[in-house]
């Protein structure tokens, strides 16, 4: 995986595989903090839950 970050059509694609593919009734915000204001990004990190982060290529050759 590199540290690119994806395209707004990448984005898409995944948000709507997501859609398609989970099998929940839960609801999902699905967020790209690259593109979210400080407020949102302070607020995420207060209350939100991390499901994921994905690990960075320096990670990995550790």
């Amino acid at each position: 995986m590199s540290d690119r970050k994806m395209k707004q059509s990448e984005w898409a694609e995944f948000t709507l595989q997501l859609e398609e593919e989970l099998d929940t009734l839960l609801f999902l915000d699905l967020i790209k903090l690259e593109n979210a204001s400080e407020s949102l990004i302070s607020e995420i990190r207060k209350s939100g839950k991390v499901l994921y982060v994905a690990e960075s290529a320096s990670d990995k050759s550790e």
